[in-house]
């Protein structure tokens, strides 16, 4: 399962996130039908970067073509000026699997 995987792959690279959207529902009992998984990190670059290396080490690439320095430098031009609310990355070979990093939201800024 897809979300097993991209857990156990951010745990062991140590990077913090918080599961929202449908998934995050669908654990609290509510019947949503929803297909990609949607995180939300800490504005860090190491962040980015351990994300972008954990997604990548499961079959997972970003639909654009940036690195996660340039999504973290640029995050809020891109949500403004460009309205790229996430940073998605899809497995070319299961394009049903997809996981959505959410730019307009600061995990460190969550209440849990």
């Amino acid at each position: 399962m897809l979300l097993v995987r991209v857990a156990a792959a951010l745990d062991a690279a140590k990077v913090p996130y918080a599961l929202v959207g449908g998934y995050a529902v669908a654990l609290h009992g509510v019947v949503r039908g929803t297909v990609d998984i949607d995180l939300v990190l800490n504005f860090r670059l190491s962040h980015f970067e351990g994300a972008d290396a954990a997604l990548r080490s499961i079959g997972l690439t970003p639909r654009l073509p940036v690195t996660a320095s340039e999504i973290f430098r640029f995050r809020e031009e891109y949500v403004a000026n460009r309205n790229l609310t996430a940073w998605s990355f899809v497995n070319a070979a299961d394009p049903s699997e997809i996981v959505d990093v959410i730019l307009t939201h600061d995990l460190a800024g969550l209440k849990t």
